[in-house]
């Protein structure tokens, strides 16, 4: 069996002064392990819905802001509406795992169409991590990702998480 190893897939994408995030994938569990002949080791993806997880979203706000608190940074504000719009950019990834939309629209435009006025805009996506741990990790191993999440440029952020066959989709929009 092969193993993939962990292949940035997307590239930077920024407004104004904003510092762009590429989008990094790591490999999935859900593959077996060969111990010794005659026997296998099956590691399976933890359960999860394919419905919104607000629980993952306010788990990945608290870790992106230890990071940033780290760093000497305020904490960034949840906002519902940013919070929809990477929802929505999390159901899109799926159909379309880039800073562009479905539609071939930037992917600040989920950003509009939720009503958020901003000056400057951000966007981290990943897919394949099953934690918010994973994730913000992924995130903070990436130049760009760690650039977005420790920018003190923004001042809002919205985590979307959306779970696909067994895949997490992940999106993070800042904004000030």
């Amino acid at each position: 069996m092969k193993f993939k190893r962990l292949v940035p897939l997307a590239l930077a994408l920024a407004i104004a002064s904003t510092v762009s995030a590429g989008a990094a994938r790591l490999p999935q569990s859900g593959f077996s392990f060969l111990f010794r002949p005659g026997y296998t080791q099956t590691v399976s993806r933890p359960s999860m819905s394919a419905q919104p997880n607000s629980s993952y979203a306010a788990q990945v706000v608290s870790l992106v802001n230890a990071e940033r608190a780290r760093q000497g940074l305020p904490a960034l504000t949840v906002s519902t509406a940013v919070q929809q719009a990477a929802q929505t950019r999390a159901g899109e990834l799926q159909t379309s795992f880039s800073h562009t939309r479905p539609s071939g629209a930037s992917c600040f435009t989920a950003l509009t169409e939720a009503g958020v006025s901003y000056a400057r805009a951000g966007e981290n996506i990943a897919y394949g991590q099953s934690t918010p741990e994973a994730v913000v990790q992924s995130w903070m191993n990436s130049s760009g990702h760690r650039a977005n999440i420790l920018s003190s440029s923004f001042t809002t952020i919205g985590i979307g998480c959306t779970v696909v066959n067994g895949t997490a989709y992940w999106a993070q929009l800042f904004t000030a």
